[in-house]
């Protein structure tokens, strides 16, 4: 269902002129979904040319600096580090995958044709969504113990039931490679990759993979859609794919470097992954970790781990985007998120209307 909000509102809907959204109508929009799906907390950022709002909702309204696993969302993450790193000249977009592996890693290929980083971060490298050998000790964290050892036994032994870039198939197990490969490519682990490439230059300083004991209280109690308690997730060779924590705060800097409205040294780098790289599907593309919405140019990428879900789109065509980050796993996130993006573009939103 999630799916299906995404590609109605933002892929096939056709959007008029950007406006700035009041807090009537982010109200107008949230308040009745966040009652719906019976939310605990929701945290919404919207941001256009005319400055930034941040709206807290649900049985626990929680603020911009609350902190929530962004799962998926991490991934365009990764793109900017692949387009930071073609930027310096360190990769390009068609290097072979193999030439940034240890040299005694074995890597498949599909009748001579090799998977390369624009395969990765495209999701057509033929690879699975997630790695045969992966059994995980806890099925509640279940990436917990999934190490670089494990990753490389895997790529080893795989093979390829397609030849690369024949389809489009999403696959953490291949964006978490491509972040693999890229901290192994700079000498340093992937989180001190994401913290000196991207973090410290946009200022993102909650932005984290290991929290500090202050993060952590700051951290919102990961639920499942019924409201139960759900461990956070832990991530180890696959970090890449979804290990980011962040707030509203943080990642509404993120989207204002990524719409130009602030000065940033990662433009160059921000802007390719803009870029349509492929198609989808007949309502999006995809760019460098960025979904596209064909009629509306809409970047976006949702992210769901046990207790969490998140959304962050923006069309940079007209200045505008948001953020929506909430302690439940799975609900109306993508929804509203989808809705405030639209009325933003001057579309005319129906809420939600709660059951009664």
């Amino acid at each position: 269902m999630r799916v299906v909000a995404i590609v109605l509102l933002l892929g096939s809907t056709v959007c008029a002129a950007a406006t700035t959204i009041t807090r009537e109508q982010v109200d107008a929009i949230v308040k009745p979904a966040a009652e719906v799906a019976s939310l605990d907390r929701l945290a919404v950022g919207t941001i256009d040319v005319a400055g930034r709002g941040v709206y807290g909702y649900g049985k626990t309204p929680p603020d911009g600096r609350t902190l929530f696993e962004i799962g998926s969302v991490t991934k365009t993450f990764t793109a900017t580090l692949l387009a930071d790193m073609i930027v310096r000249g360190d990769v390009m977009l068609d290097t072979p995958v193999t030439q940034l592996l240890p040299a005694d890693v074995h890597f498949p290929s599909k009748d001579d044709a090799v998977i390369t980083l624009r395969h990765l971060i495209t999701h057509r490298s033929g690879l699975p969504r997630l790695p045969e050998n992966m059994d995980p000790a806890d099925v509640t964290n279940p990436y917990a113990d999934y190490t670089v050892a494990k990753l490389y036994e895997h790529l080893a032994a795989a093979e390829l039931h397609r030849r690369p870039w024949e389809m489009y198939e999403y696959s953490n197990l291949g964006v978490g490679l491509l972040g693999q490969v890229l901290a192994h490519k700079a000498s340093m682990s992937y989180e001190q990759l994401l913290i000196t490439r991207i973090f410290k230059p946009l200022a993102m300083n909650d932005t984290k993979i290991t929290l500090t004991d202050d993060e952590r209280a700051r951290l919102a109690p990961g639920k499942d859609f019924g409201g139960v308690p759900m461990p956070n997730w832990d991530f180890d060779a696959l970090a890449g794919a979804g290990a980011i924590k962040s707030n509203v705060d943080d990642l509404l800097k993120y989207v204002a470097a990524n719409l130009g409205l602030v000065d940033s040294p990662l433009r160059a780098a921000l802007q390719m992954t803009h870029e349509r790289l492929a198609d989808v599907d007949e309502h999006n593309d995809i760019a460098m970790g960025w979904h596209i919405g064909k009629r509306t140019a809409a970047r976006w990428h949702s992210g769901q781990t046990a207790g969490y879900h998140s959304f962050v789109a923006f069309v940079p065509e007209k200045k505008v985007g948001v953020v929506v980050l909430c302690n439940t796993g799975g609900g109306m996130v993508d929804t509203i998120g989808t809705q405030l993006l639209c009325a933003m573009l001057g579309e005319t939103v129906e809420p939600i209307k709660p059951n009664r």
